[in-house]
């Protein structure tokens, strides 16, 4: 699961747990001491914004002390288990032929290094930083993954494959990037197995910048692609989804968390990969390559000015539609009640008018965000 996912169920959990402790201190406690009334809507309102912020801190530090915790007595004992060799790089220059791999350039340390085989394949396990210089002044932040690098030559193409988020898929709704599309078929499990790999994940081709526009030259390796993502391959990431995979000058680079991986996690991450490694170097040579490839479409910064304004004016316009309609819905309900008590208020409010205005912008958003797709 990705961060912004892991933040979202964090945020919504505490909301609810402060929302459920507030409403019984006051129908326990603070109602019996000193005689106030049942809560209000102002009341539930404030638990919420105080759960989702109290969760994001929460989750933020959670995270934070996952990826700085110190694994290197564990990652030691680790490789002397399984037969790996383990150290702590000063430099890259250590790396030996990897050192100046252009995948790892962008790392900024090295934390720690895992050596030996896996299935027959040699293997390397990196804990790296990566630290993003911002434009302003304001202070940079850093990026920890666990790198699962072969470092063995194969003739696949330069291409990279990263999951998509809920926010990489609002990213492209107004950009309206798309990555590489495979059509291996045109029966009706094909094409859902498609639909499912396309939700889950986004091809790039490794010649081409993700930033250009539409005149910008096609990739020459947007075609050899299509053998390497055959109908199998296809179908086994659409059931393993979070992939993050990079290929460049024929090695191959994988991570399959935002973070650092835990040392207890380790092993089942290196069978998965060692998996993973097979399926783009075997499978992928005799399988039925795909029969149609539809190019990428970078992200072009006047498209994308232009779909960030529509995508605005649709979810507004869904948004006050919405409203309207549950108010329609609202008036009726309470004139049905003389005296109606404090839960219908909340149910009113946060179930029907603000789940008419989500749904409304939600609708806004879909319909705008097809429009967009389809202009391009």
């Amino acid at each position: 699961m990705s961060p912004f996912g892991r933040a979202w169920i964090w945020a919504t959990a505490s909301a609810v747990a402060c929302v459920g402790v507030w409403i019984l201190l006051r129908l326990l406690l603070i109602t019996e001491l000193f005689g106030r009334a049942t809560p209000n809507v102002e009341e539930v309102t404030a638990a919420v914004y105080a759960g989702l912020i109290l969760g994001s801190i929460v989750f933020a530090a959670y995270e934070s002390w996952l990826n700085r915790r110190d694994h290197v007595a564990a990652l030691a004992g680790l490789c002397k288990k399984i037969g790996f060799r383990f150290s702590v790089p000063a430099s890259q220059a250590e790396l030996g032929a990897l050192a100046d791999w252009p995948l790892l350039k962008r790392y900024t340390k090295l934390l720690s290094r895992m050596s030996g085989v896996i299935q027959a394949h040699p293997v390397e396990v990196l804990d790296v930083i990566r630290w993003v210089e911002p434009r302003n002044d304001a202070d940079g932040f850093e990026w920890r993954h666990t790198l699962v690098i072969f470092p063995a030559m194969t003739d696949l193409p330069a291409f990279s494959m990263h999951p998509l988020g809920m926010a990489d898929r609002y990213l492209h709704a107004f950009t309206s990037a798309k990555g590489v599309t495979f059509v291996h078929g045109i029966g009706g499990e094909e094409q859902d197995v498609q639909k499912k790999f396309q939700a889950q994940y986004f091809v790039w081709p490794g010649d081409k910048p993700y930033f250009a526009n539409l005149d910008t030259a096609s990739a020459t390796q947007t075609a050899e692609l299509g053998a390497v993502f055959s109908a199998d391959v296809i179908r086994f990431f659409a059931d393993h989804p979070g992939w993050c995979v990079e290929v460049n000058a024929g090695r191959i680079v994988m991570l399959r968390e935002d973070r650092i991986v835990a040392p207890v996690k380790r092993t089942g991450l290196l069978a998965e990969a060692a998996k993973v490694y097979r399926v783009l170097t075997e499978v992928s040579r005799v399988d039925v390559a795909a029969l149609c490839i539809s190019p990428e479409k970078p992200v072009d910064l006047q498209h994308a000015i232009k779909g960030m304004f529509l995508l605005f004016l649709g979810c507004g316009v869904g948004l006050w539609l919405g409203f309207f309609a549950s108010i329609g819905v609202v008036v009726p309900l309470v004139s049905l009640f003389s005296d109606p008590p404090t839960w219908f208020h909340v149910l009113v409010v946060f179930v029907i008018v603000f789940g008419g205005m989500f749904s409304g912008a939600y609708a806004g958003y879909r319909v705008v965000r097809r429009f967009i797709w389809r202009s391009r």
